[in-house]
């Protein structure tokens, strides 16, 4: 099952935003529970609903010390463009 949503993942995510390249990384140094982070990376900034993302172009490792910080109306406007974009 890993494949098939690591498959719709980025279809969405590309379809939303276009990414240039995509980094999974797989800390678990707080969350006892296995999880990724999903990092897309761009060539040019993107933006949803008047937050912008500055994420550096790869070869560079993201930057983990950055966060956007989002309002609770901006978070589900990038929710509802992820959703809308996610394979049916």
């Amino acid at each position: 099952e890993l494949s098939t949503t690591i498959a719709d993942l980025e279809r969405a995510l590309r379809q939303a935003f276009d990414f240039r390249k995509i980094n999974y990384l797989a800390l678990m140094m707080v969350d006892p529970h296995v999880h990724f982070h999903v990092i897309p990376r761009y060539s040019e900034p993107r933006e949803c609903d008047r937050a912008r993302s500055e994420h550096a172009a790869s070869p560079k490792p993201p930057d983990l010390s950055s966060t956007l910080a989002l309002s609770a109306a901006q978070i589900l406007a990038l929710h509802a463009k992820l959703r809308a974009a996610w394979p049916k």
